[in-house]
């Protein structure tokens, strides 16, 4: 059986994350680059990034690796941006690395080991011999060809807004873009996760609302 955790429970457990690492991001951002520009707005993100490594090390918390490799390209991110004053080559770097990110998922479709095998088998526990049902095999492939779209999406997007928007309104826009295209591709992951698991003989229940 596969236990699928509710989409409220999915808010309340990534919620906070993304509080941090998106949502007070872009307002700092867009906020300082409105009254102190960009230089202005480099130095608060990066304030930022830090200052949630620092809280988490005054509490004694376990500092995720994720949290630390994301602080540290920034870090060379913003150093880029306040050397050379272009906010294109800023901007230029996560667009970049969107791009890669698709071109993994792709390229793990024409060898056959698809990225989201291995998502699937750290979010959701799954039976072995399911795993290795060729029906399964396909659903992994077809969801990383999804995401392979959406990443190569979302970094052509990116670097259209860069080339034809103001730096303000790129923030903006592609804030935008991103959090929709990230939510439609998890949507429609989801279902056609759970709507193939069931036709190849699996079963799939929604959890409770709390994660345990």
């Amino acid at each position: 059986m596969c236990v699928i955790p509710s989409p409220l429970a999915w808010v309340r457990h990534a919620g906070p994350s993304v509080l941090e690492s998106a949502v007070v991001p872009f307002g700092l951002f867009y906020g300082f680059l409105a009254v102190f520009g960009l230089r202005g707005a480099l130095i608060g993100a990066l304030a930022w990034s830090h200052l949630c490594i620092a809280r988490r090390l005054v509490r004694r918390q376990a500092v995720p690796g994720v949290l630390v490799l994301g602080s540290l390209v920034l870090t060379v991110r913003t150093i880029i941006g306040l050397l050379t004053g272009s906010a294109f080559l800023y901007f230029l770097q996560p667009a970049a690395a969107t791009a890669a990110v698709g071109l993994a998922f792709l390229g793990s479709t024409l060898v056959g080991r698809p990225l989201v095998d291995r998502l699937a088998r750290d979010f959701c526990p799954l039976d072995a011999e399911l795993l290795g049902h060729p029906h399964v095999r396909r659903v992994f492939t077809q969801l990383s060809l999804l995401w392979a779209a959406t990443m190569l999406v979302n970094a052509g997007l990116a670097l259209w807004f860069l080339l034809t928007s103001s730096v303000q309104m790129f923030v903006v826009e592609r804030t935008a873009a991103t959090w929709l295209l990230t939510a439609v591709a998890i949507a429609a992951s989801t279902l056609h996760f759970t709507r193939a698991m069931r036709r190849a003989g699996g079963v799939v229940r929604w959890g409770k609302a709390g994660l345990t």
